[in-house]
């Protein structure tokens, strides 16, 4: 599939500088990165270890705006340090960047929810509002089962678990399960975090029930996290990155037929900024 099939997608997002939409940066994902590897906090963000050994260590800084300037200590022969800043800046001596950049879809949020919204995924949700779907708070029991149930393949359903077990565990008034329900049923699920700091909601993971497929849950489910955010006062809505396919062994892992899914939704494709290195010797 070649990128110009994600023809919902629109490429010219203004970014308002103030309001960054890249959660690394954000106290939501920091919490969570210290749970699992050494963290120093710095002005604009903080730095975490990746490696570290006598002859090598890399460390990986996330700012919202500032080029990083403390750095963790390092004895080892080789240092690299890796810069992921939230939003693009000209050149700067000493880092060196890639031109390898990753994409997200983004919603910038505004009422109604649906006023940007491809003929298709209003239609579903009108079908899905017809059928008497309802929509409630859940919990991991209920993203456990609907794992079970869905298309998400068994060898990586316990990996979302977990990720959003974590993210729950550190963020719990940050973090929400929402369900759609047909007869008392769970039929569909979605994992948001709220990045209050940000304005900013990110979709964690989620998953439907293929039997109820037909009922269109998930649009349903989005409708509802477009207004629970626009309560929220948040400003962007993202739903992760967006994929397409790539020759083996670099695309085993992307699924461009739920990229286009999200596509429906008044996305818009915002490339995050180039990633930029320096290594000391």
């Amino acid at each position: 599939m070649k990128l110009s099939r994600l023809k919902w997608v629109n490429d010219g997002c203004a970014i308002d500088s103030r309001f960054p939409l890249n959660h690394w940066p954000s106290k939501w994902q920091k919490r969570v990165a210290r749970s699992v590897m050494p963290i120093l906090d710095i002005e604009d963000g903080y730095v975490i270890t990746v490696i570290k050994n006598r002859i090598f260590c890399w460390f990986r800084a996330f700012t919202l705006k500032k080029e990083p300037h403390q750095w963790p200590e390092s004895t080892s022969w080789f240092t690299l340090r890796e810069w992921a800043p939230t939003l693009d800046s000209p050149a700067i001596p000493g880092w060196i960047s890639l031109p390898a950049r990753l994409y997200e879809g983004v919603t910038l949020l505004s009422a109604p929810v649906t006023k940007n919204w491809g003929a298709s995924a209003r239609r579903q949700l009108k079908q899905c509002e017809k059928t008497g779907v309802k929509f409630r708070y859940g919990d991991e029991a209920d993203l456990e089962i609907l794992m079970k149930r869905s298309q998400v393949p068994r060898g990586i359903r316990k990996i979302y678990i977990e990720l959003s077990r974590k993210h729950h565990l550190l963020n719990p008034e940050e973090l929400s399960y929402l369900v759609a329900e047909y007869s008392g049923e769970p039929i569909a699920i979605m994992v948001v975090g709220w990045l209050n700091e940000l304005k900013h909601s990110y979709y964690l993971t989620g998953a439907f029930d293929v039997k109820h497929g037909n009922k269109h849950g998930m649009v349903g489910l989005i409708n509802w996290w477009f207004n629970l955010g626009l309560e929220k006062e948040m400003r962007s809505h993202s739903f992760g990155e967006l994929s397409q396919w790539y020759p083996w062994p670099l695309g085993w892992y992307v699924t461009p037929g739920y990229s286009l899914f999200k596509t429906q939704f008044g996305t818009q494709r915002i490339w995050s900024p180039k990633i930029r290195w320096r290594l000391k010797g």
